[in-house]
């Protein structure tokens, strides 16, 4: 056994299914499930693999690599949910693509159009594409505390023997996972949560932490920034000249918090800080507050609240727009779960249902929808790229091996993802945060190179035509490449 192996037990079952999808389109591969596809692209890396050479066809003819989704409630919770139905979409997919494929060929070779030698040429040049593996989804429920966290991700890694974890989303999950990701060497690709705190482990610790990297969405303290950069480019436009912040006390939210803190206030007048109680069930006092110093905006971190403040928001009509990171104004549920009363409420996302992060995000929400007959959360579309991104690595070096997958994928450029545009290269052990997406601002307004996202979206009445009449959508009002309307301002202002 070579040194693309690990020590781990390897599962043998059916032939030639893996990697294809990494090479070729992700907008072709949906033409299976979603009969949606305009062709083309694909997760791609710049420069190209590792030694230069191709690696040998079939490589992996008769293995399955297996992928281990973590996430919370994935039965149930939206964010859960998301992770692992994209999880297996991109497996199936990247089946679907190739069966596809072979069966189109197959047809045109009983029919003479094509010949043994062209035949001969197109099996081995997919062969060289997908190295014969299967791939396979296992889905472990952290039910959002670190202790089953732990239990799940070493039933996974030992038990499962997956190649690849991916997920997560509370911050004290992943935090408390950093050290068994260490001690078992497998690659972890977080897709939901936004804790800094593993970054700065590699960073410190590069060797023993290696394996830990971030496809989304930014981490915390970059969300921060981005909100900073959001309230310089459209606090005028909008008509904000004081907010005032409230950010719940919870551990997901404390960077953001204390990075927001010392700061804001050089960007715009904030009279009002508050951290509010992660069992806050009446908003009165607080919204009275915020009134009372005449704010224009509550700009708010919330997440286990999320919902008992907006509908008392909503119910009092105050007079003061809100928005900010609200998690539960990410699920595409939000509108039915408060009987319409998420009208006007925004929140900073990394995609919607309606949004081009770029030409493959629309096909995904297709797909996803025709599949699962709803819409994902960002977490969605962030594990199906991470799963590509895995794939593509593989297909590239030819190795299954940790150390070697970790140090292509910290050396790459990954094209051709349908959330972050473009997927900017990992951020290097050197860095302050290291194995994270390299984040440099959101709009171009700000810089030369801005990567999109975060976006910011708005709950609006649908207009006729689009879906069921009189039903929220989740806009998209900045930054300027991925709007899809303009901010509205609630009308009781």
């Amino acid at each position: 056994m070579d040194d693309t192996h690990t020590t781990r037990t390897r599962h043998s079952v059916a032939r030639r299914r893996f990697i294809q999808a990494a090479g070729t389109g992700v907008v072709a591969s949906f033409a299976g499930c979603s009969g949606d596809s305009d062709g083309g692209g694909g997760v791609t890396t710049s420069p190209g693999t590792s030694n230069g050479t191709k690696p040998p066809r079939n490589k992996f003819e008769g293995e399955t690599i297996k992928i281990g989704v973590l996430g919370p409630l994935p039965q149930e919770n939206p964010l859960g949910k998301s992770m692992a139905n994209s999880a297996k979409l991109a497996a199936k997919y990247i089946r679907d693509q190739e069966q596809e494929a072979d069966s189109d060929f197959l047809e045109q070779y009983v029919e003479g159009s094509i010949d043994r030698a062209a035949l001969a040429k197109n099996y081995h040049y997919k062969y060289e594409h997908m190295l014969g593996a299967d791939i396979e989804v296992v889905v472990g429920n952290t039910e959002a505390t670190p202790a089953t966290a732990k239990q799940e991700y070493l039933r996974l890694t030992s038990e499962e023997n997956v190649d690849l974890t991916v997920g997560v989303f509370f911050s004290s999950v992943i935090n408390g996972l950093m050290d068994l990701i260490a001690q078992q060497g497998v690659p972890h690709f977080t897709t939901g949560a936004a804790a800094p705190q593993p970054a700065r482990l590699v960073s410190q610790e590069y060797e023993k932490y290696k394996y830990h990297f971030r496809v989304g969405p930014f981490n915390s303290v970059a969300l921060a920034k981005a909100q900073l950069e959001f309230i310089d480019l459209y606090a005028d436009q909008l008509g904000w000249n004081k907010v005032g912040v409230l950010v719940e006390d919870i551990a997901d939210l404390k960077p953001f918090h204390d990075y927001l803190k010392g700061r804001i206030g050089k960007h715009i007048d904030t009279p009002v800080i508050k951290v509010t109680s992660s069992g806050q069930t009446n908003w009165t006092p607080i919204y009275d507050d915020l009134e009372s110093a005449g704010v224009d905006v509550a700009l708010v971190g919330l997440a286990l609240t999320g919902q008992s403040a907006a509908k008392q928001w909503a119910d009092q009509q105050r007079p003061f727009e809100f928005g900010g990171i609200h998690v539960f104004s990410q699920f595409p549920g939000f509108w039915e779960d408060l009987s319409g009363k998420a009208r006007y409420i925004f929140t900073m996302n990394s995609v919607t249902p309606q949004t081009e992060n770029t030409q493959f995000t629309q096909p995904l929400m297709k797909a996803y929808n025709a599949n699962f007959d709803s819409y994902p959360v960002y977490s969605g579309p962030i594990t199906f790229d991470a799963v590509r991104l895995f794939a593509a690595a593989i297909r590239e070096t030819g190795t299954l091996n940790p150390d070697r997958l970790v140090n292509f994928v910290e050396s790459r450029r990954f094209e051709g993802v349908s959330t972050i545009v473009p997927f900017a290269e990992f951020t290097g052990p050197d860095a302050k945060y290291a194995h994270e997406p390299k984040f440099t601002c959101m709009s171009g307004d700000t810089c030369d190179s801005p990567i999109g996202v975060p976006l910011w979206q708005q709950w609006q009445k649908g207009k006729q035509g689009e879906g069921v009449e009189g039903a929220g959508v989740m806009e998209c009002f900045a930054p300027g490449p991925v709007k899809t309307a303009d901010y509205q301002k609630p009308h009781w202002i």
